[in-house]
């Protein structure tokens, strides 16, 4: 891991995430005068390769990330160079030969008000022939848009004594031709300088990466060792006021079959479903979020809807009987992903349950750090075991249970042992020899970093059906989708079906995977269509509206044309 090091104008020092806050006035580097033996920044006035140019409003003239020099802690310092929101950037330079590499820093203005925040993540590579990279680093920044109170500088840094050697602990140095250096802006990056400090030529104890066996981006793609589902459709049965989260036989044979304009279904469509609720019944509470969390009762009732004798799954179980019959599929078995509602840590008072003793408290401020992480950790598994008790004793013949899926949309800032509760709901489901699933938003925290967290597949949510951003978002989650080997989740709602506009963005979704690659085999998908946005479109008579249906079975078909 790098370390993440933080200027003011102040020179107060202050212990942060590993590094320290420090006056750029008191940065010590390395002058031409040093001898041979000593380390030297070997990109100081060199000229390198951006994969996007900086905006024209603060452009870089050329060279002036490796100028050697530094801006204070404003954006209108012309020491800046800033780079809109979009997709990930790249700094590729040539060293000419390869060098023995000890550190790499690049630092970032932050300034809120303005909208000027540093990356989520950064990340460092190496290679020796420009084709093949291997990373040294990935720096996280916790909490990166929190309100701060004034403007910063933060130094995002690899030291090869303080960070070691990736997968060689007794190696001192890295030895490289290329470095590159990777980020996402999010609204405003803005960059001053990059160096990479080192020695010409090969130390003894320097060593060349082995290259990360993906070399280039590329989408998470249905196997064994993900999740065989292509495509996977997102089914909310929580509480809704108009009864649209209580599935019925009859609704969900639009979903598992392509059903012609009379409803006779004449072949398989989705091959996975997500059953998911958001909202506890009467709609006082909900299952993902911590503003007002669910409790005991809540999750109880959860599993009872879903599991009754007449309730969601046993109406799946008998849609999917039923269309095996009409197709004289007899075999058939739908792929199945149940959710883990998340456990607050806004909960002072969960409850107790069966077989437990105190009622559960996940606020760590009221029941200390430990104590919450073991009560949340309990209520996981309690939750996991009911469902597959449930699972088991009902015998769904054509149902597969393929996994459970983490409801939470995020890993949040600052909670304790928020990642080792995600890791250890992911063991609980491997237990099974089942899968564990996630769909993050499109900033969300750790995106990066959910092979770590132990999930098996993951989507990303583009977030541009709702508002807010232009077509090129699609894009730009997609690229990201490619460069973190995730799968991608389409979205829309009922509004396709009344809404120009919505139809146009409905319609852009789909278009992207023609353009950007995740149509077909190749990546997984995940499909949020509201509550009953592609059953609507299937059972109606205005062709417009039905036209939308025949649009999301060419594109699961791999027919599909794009539309504009």
């Amino acid at each position: 891991m790098g370390n993440i090091i933080r200027s003011n104008q102040s020179g107060k020092k202050i212990e942060n995430n590993g590094g320290k806050i420090v006056d750029h006035s008191t940065r010590k580097g390395f002058n031409a005068n040093q001898s041979e033996e000593q380390p030297k920044n070997l990109v100081l006035g060199m000229n390198y390769k951006m994969s996007e140019p900086a905006s024209e409003e603060y452009p870089d003239l050329g060279e002036q990330l490796t100028d050697g020099k530094y801006g204070i802690s404003n954006y209108q310092d012309n020491a800046w160079q800033g780079y809109k929101k979009g997709a990930t950037r790249s700094i590729m330079f040539d060293l000419g030969s390869g060098k023995s590499i000890s550190q790499i820093k690049v630092n970032f203005l932050e300034q809120g008000a303005v909208g000027i925040h540093i990356p989520t993540a950064v990340l460092f590579y190496a290679s020796n022939d420009k084709h093949q990279w291997s990373m040294i680093t990935d720096i996280n920044m916790e909490n990166p848009w929190v309100n701060r109170p004034s403007s910063k500088v933060w130094e995002f840094a690899w030291d090869h004594q303080a960070d070691g050697i990736p997968g060689h602990p007794d190696s001192k140095y890295i030895y490289a031709r290329y470095i590159q250096v990777r980020f996402r802006p999010d609204i405003w990056a803005f960059i001053d300088e990059v160096e990479v400090w080192g020695h010409d030529g090969k130390l003894g104890q320097a060593i060349a990466l082995t290259p990360d066996d993906i070399t280039e981006p590329i989408y998470l793609a249905p196997g064994e060792e993900s999740t065989n589902i292509n495509n996977l459709a997102l089914l909310y049965n929580g509480w809704y006021a108009n009864g649209s989260g209580d599935w019925t036989k009859e609704n969900l044979i639009p979903y598992i079959s392509y059903v012609d304009p009379d409803g006779n279904p004449k072949e398989w469509m989705f091959d996975g479903v997500l059953y998911l609720g958001l909202k506890v019944l009467g709609g006082r509470r909900d299952f993902h979020s911590s503003a007002s969390s669910a409790i005991v009762q809540d999750w109880e009732w959860y599993l009872d809807k879903t599991f009754a004798k007449s309730g969601d799954m046993a109406q799946l179980n008998a849609a999917v009987e039923e269309v095996s019959e009409k197709l004289k599929d007899p075999e058939h078995k739908l792929k199945t992903v149940l959710m883990i509602p998340y456990p607050s840590y806004t909960v002072d008072d969960f409850g107790k349950i069966e077989g437990g003793g105190n009622a559960y408290c996940f606020n760590h401020e009221q029941a200390g750090e430990q104590q919450a992480f073991q009560d949340r950790k309990d209520a996981v598994k309690w939750y996991v075991g009911e469902a597959l008790k449930n699972w088991d004793k009902t015998n769904y013949v054509h149902l597969e249970l393929d996994g459970f899926y983490w409801v939470s949309e995020t890993v949040e800032y600052n909670i304790p042992y928020e990642e080792e509760l995600i890791q250890y709901a992911g063991n609980l489901v491997h237990e099974k020899e089942i899968k564990f699933y996630w769909i993050p938003f499109f900033n969300a925290n750790k995106i990066n970093r959910w092979r770590q967290l132990g999930f098996d597949a993951a989507y990303l949510q583009p977030n541009y059906f709702f508002g807010g951003s232009e077509e090129s978002r699609v894009k730009e989650a997609a690229l990201l989708a490619k460069e973190y080997g995730m799968g991608m989740e389409l979205e829309f709602d009922e509004r396709m079906n009344w809404g120009k506009d919505f139809k146009r963005k409905y319609a852009d979704y789909l278009n992207g995977g023609i353009k950007y690659g995740y149509a077909g085999k190749n990546c997984v998908k995940a499909y949020y269509q509201g509550c009953t946005s592609l059953l609507d479109a299937s059972w109606s008579d205005d062709p417009e509206i039905r036209r939308n249906y025949e649009m999301i079975y060419e594109f699961l078909k791999g027919t599909y044309e794009i539309h504009e």
